[in-house]
């Protein structure tokens, strides 16, 4: 399955990217929700996930990427937001997103889980 991670840490959005490379997905990512977007618009008929971090620096959050995204047709159930604060998290739940804490020490086996279940329940999404 093809996954776009939008994470403004490079050291992370790198790591999450090898792990997801590991487990046999095609990974793009972005540093911010600008070039999300780009990424969004140019990879969308062969996405079949999107990952964002809520606090993304400057300009447009993950929740504000992802809220763009799912006007423009994605399916939210497509979509998890991570993050290293609860409210965030909280924020993004509330919402309808999946939501991920970077603070729990098995974060990453989470996420991958998360990715396994999304890429069976959507098989058109498998790449």
């Amino acid at each position: 399955m093809k996954v776009l991670y939008v994470e403004d840490t490079q050291l992370l959005r790198e790591a999450v990217s090898e792990h997801l490379k590991l487990a046999d997905h095609e990974v793009v990512t972005a540093e911010n929700a600008k070039t999300g977007l780009q990424q969004f618009y140019m990879e969308r008929p062969e996405l079949g996930l999107v990952i964002t971090d809520v606090d993304l620096g400057s300009g447009m959050s993950g929740i504000e990427f992802a809220d763009q995204i799912v006007a423009n047709g994605w399916d939210m159930n497509k979509i998890i937001i991570v993050s290293g604060d609860p409210e965030n998290i909280a924020k993004a739940s509330s919402k309808g997103y999946q939501a991920l804490s970077k603070g729990d020490t098995k974060f990453t086996s989470y996420l991958l889980k998360a990715v396994e279940v999304i890429s069976r329940l959507s098989p058109s999404a498998v790449s």
